[in-house]
Parts: C-alpha cells; structure tokens; sequence
C-alpha cells in the first residue's frame, strides 16, 4: 500500500515570512499523506491563486473533507540561528527542538481527524484512506508499504541530465534536499511506534528527486 500523507511542514530560517518559524501545515486533502518542505530562500514575492469561497476547487477529500489543520510553535527551532555559520546549519539538531517538532505533529494528528491520540488518529486516517480504495474501514496491516512524499521538488536548469537524472559534476547543488530532518524523522517514528509499520516497510522522497 502507497500512502501519501497530506502534510507540508515549512521551516523557515530566512524572512519570507518576515520571521523566524516553525509552521505545519497538514491537510486532509489526500486523507492520509504526508509531505515535508523545507524554505530556504530569500524574501520574494509568490504568485498565488485566489478562489472565492463558494467556488471551491476539486473535491474535499479526507476523514473530514477538506479540513486544513495548521500549528505554530516558534520554540521548534532556534530563534538565533545564522544559517550560513559553517558547521551550525538550520537543519542540524542543536537549531530543531525534537520534542516541540514532535509535540507538534502529534497535535496536527489529533486536529486533523477529530481524536485525541495519536493511535485513534492514524487509524482513522489508515481507515479511510483503505475505505477510499474499496478494501473496507480497515486499519494498517503488517506488511503494507508507506510512502511518505517530502515535497522536495525544486530543480534548476543544467543542474542534471533530464535523459537519466544523473547530477551535472559541474553544479555543486543537484538534488539538493529542501527537507526539515525534524519533521520527517518525528513522523517516521510515529508510523514505527505508533503504528506498527516496519521501518523497511517505510520509503521517503519525491518523485522528482
């Protein structure tokens, strides 16, 4: 089974948002997928699609369609990081607060599908993502795969072979990983704890990279 939690963690370290945040985002439009963003990137101006609110896009989907589910903490990461101090990354663990990233997650979990721990909320998400694909309300079982897509989907032009997607030597920054180690690691050790699922049942990455 190939499950794609719908979930997009940013941490950003720059002021794109004009501040220094952790913020999760997950969202019950797949029901049970999971993807984890990192954003790294100067301050800039995005496109964004406006709909009004009674002309909804697509069809809502999820334990509760449509739901959006966000939580901030800005203890998740470290107020003071200098992201270009060699040796002291954004991503490395003395700048992300484990327990926080993990309180977070498990805080999205309950919010996003009605219950209050963290096994109840990943059956029902396991529960309705089997039910969507006519196998019947039925949780996780022993041996089924778990993808989790972390959204890593940036590319720039001569940074790899679009033939065989072999890295271009010359370019130092092909496939470069735009994800938060935190939250990544905080679901993989709900889906191995919590859960049940084998950790080499469990795949990360992105079609793209």
């Amino acid at each position: 089974m190939v499950v794609q939690l719908a979930a997009t963690f940013f941490s950003s370290m720059k002021p794109l948002y004009h501040g220094r945040i952790f913020l999760v985002v997950i969202s019950a439009f797949l029901g049970a997928a999971s993807a984890f963003s990192t954003t790294d990137y100067p301050e800039q101006t995005f496109a964004t699609a406006v709909v009004d609110s009674n002309q909804p896009m697509g069809v809502a989907k999820g334990v509760f369609p449509g739901r959006v589910v966000w939580v901030h903490n800005s203890g998740a990461v470290n107020q003071n990081c200098v992201i270009d101090a060699v040796g002291h990354a954004w991503y490395m663990s003395e700048n992300n607060n484990q327990a926080v990233i993990d309180e977070m997650v498990s805080t999205a979990l309950h919010n996003l599908t009605g219950q209050t721990s963290d096994t109840a909320a990943w059956d029902a998400i396991f529960k309705y993502h089997n039910a969507t694909l006519g196998k019947g309300s039925v949780g996780y079982a022993n041996g089924e795969k778990v993808f989790i897509k972390i959204n890593a989907t940036s590319a720039w032009a001569g940074n790899f072979n679009p033939a065989d997607l072999t890295p271009n030597v010359t370019y130092p920054y092909a496939f470069v990983s735009e994800t938060s180690v935190g939250p990544v690691l905080s679901v993989l050790r709900q889906l191995v704890n919590v859960v049940g699922v084998a950790q080499t049942d469990i795949y990360v990455g992105d079609p793209l990279k």
